[in-house]
């Protein structure tokens, strides 16, 4: 998974990715605490599902765009963007992407299983959420 993470930190800037990492037991991911992109550590399970929850809004938002526009993914949608208006931009806010291009959110969750039991009911729709234009899921090892 470091590997992973450095290799995007490599490659993109802070206006192409945003991460957001969840560790509730504050060990694994904490070595990436200042990481520019990062906007969410998730060390409060609360905090966590609220923030997993606001992915959710932003991904219905990022489809029916998707949508509105014609394009099958955020690249495409980009690119669009660029090509219409010449933005090069990345939105200070999520909902900021119907005029800028808009960042790929990568997620990144240790202890699944605790967290769902951290937070209970409000927590089974986590693992179904990551569907959004070429989203993947890596088994936990």
């Amino acid at each position: 998974m470091n590997a992973m993470v450095m290799s995007i930190l490599y490659k993109s800037s802070p206006r192409d990715v945003r991460f957001i990492m969840i560790d509730p037991k504050m060990l694994e991911l904490s070595i990436y605490e200042n990481v520019p992109t990062s906007s969410c550590r998730g060390d409060r399970p609360k905090k966590a599902a609220a923030a997993l929850s606001n992915i959710e809004r932003e991904m219905d938002l990022r489809y029916r765009l998707l949508h509105e526009k014609g394009v099958r993914n955020i690249d495409s949608y980009n690119r669009l963007l660029r090509d219409s208006a010449g933005v090069e931009e990345a939105p200070a806010s999520p909902r900021a992407c119907r005029t800028t291009t808009c960042r790929r959110i990568i997620i990144i969750i240790d202890e699944l299983a605790d967290l769902m039991m951290m937070v209970g009911a409000r927590g089974r729709g986590v693992d179904h959420a990551p569907r959004a234009e070429g989203a993947r899921r890596r088994p936990s090892t």
